[in-house]
């Protein structure tokens, strides 16, 4: 016997209807059948331990279940036929993730479609397929600056005078492909050249440990725009798009967060780069956006995974 999920969306995001069926192939002739589709959301954190000593701890693992629902529950007598579902996603759940850039994390915001064809309360027949569900933010874009004033010291102690930098984000929250407009006021009234400036979108993964937190950071992104003379003054924009790589959203879950922030660096040759850190809130794609999901294990495949059992 074989059951197959059909969803309408490759993706969805909360507060969005989810739709489907289960088409049912066939099923044995001697006793009722119930047909039950459950929608489940859990988190997994694993943690590979600091070795103590010659030897290595094990890893730590937490798990929390925060969201289950029936979705399906009828009788089924004949087959093959199909049976439609229907549900509409809650505003306050948290968006999927799933970690594929630190080795010693796993970790995962993970919800799952499970419908299993009952004989009693025993399984005869099951599949389930991992649904993708980004979560929505409630922040109102607004511009965001961040201004740092820097003495310039060549080889970290011979004045070179100072370099003034002033960086304002068009807005705080983008979406998935989005480009991040900045508007550089840089002020250099030393005696040394500025290199060029970097811009480095960082993902931050906060993971729960117990009473303790660990943060997970990595770079997903990066520009490079020119830089400046000694005794020049420049004011422009420049365009980023480091969130044209395939990226999780911003979430929240109870063992993990997941946070953005721009890095700029402003690199000064032998003497100390000026810095600025501006926080993103990364919501969603657009609607009207071509959009591919993230290509990590829990979604790169498209379908089914069918599991019999007598």
């Amino acid at each position: 016997m074989a059951l197959a999920i059909e969803l309408g969306k490759d993706y969805y995001t909360t507060g969005d209807a989810l739709s489907g069926h289960v088409h049912v192939a066939s099923v044995p002739d001697d006793a009722p059948f119930a047909l039950v589709v459950t929608l489940r959301g859990k988190e997994k954190v694993v943690v590979a331990s600091h070795p103590a000593g010659a030897k290595a701890l094990p890893p730590t693992t937490h798990r929390h279940a925060f969201f289950e629902d029936t979705l399906l529950h009828t009788a089924i007598t004949t087959a093959p036929t199909s049976f439609g579902f229907d549900f509409e996603w809650p505003e306050e759940l948290p968006g999927s993730y799933e970690n594929v850039r630190h080795a010693a994390l796993q970790a995962k915001i993970q919800y799952k479609l499970c419908a299993r064809l009952m004989r009693g309360d025993a399984t005869i027949a099951s599949v389930t397929r991992p649904i993708l569900l980004y979560g929505t933010t409630s922040y109102v874009a607004k511009p965001f600056s961040e201004n740092q004033s820097q003495k310039i010291l060549f080889l970290k102690c011979l004045s070179q005078g100072r370099c003034s930098v002033e960086m304002t984000l068009d807005k705080n929250v983008y979406a998935i492909g989005d480009s991040i407009q900045i508007t550089a006021d840089i002020q250099n009234t030393s005696r040394r050249r500025v290199k060029c400036i970097r811009y480095v979108c960082t993902q931050d993964v906060h993971v729960q440990c117990g009473p303790s937190t660990r943060i997970f950071s990595s770079d997903v992104g990066h520009d490079t725009r020119g830089g400046l003379a000694p005794y020049k003054s420049v004011l422009r924009i420049d365009m980023c798009d480091a969130l044209r790589n395939q990226l999780y959203p911003s979430t929240r879950g109870t063992l993990l967060r997941v946070e953005y922030a721009l890095r700029i660096i402003v690199e000064i040759p032998s003497c100390p780069n000026v810095e600025l850190m501006l926080p993103l809130i990364v919501g969603p794609p657009k609607a009207s956006s071509i959009f591919a999901p993230p290509p990590t294990p829990l979604h790169r495949r498209k379908g089914f995974s069918t599991e019999d059992s007598v």
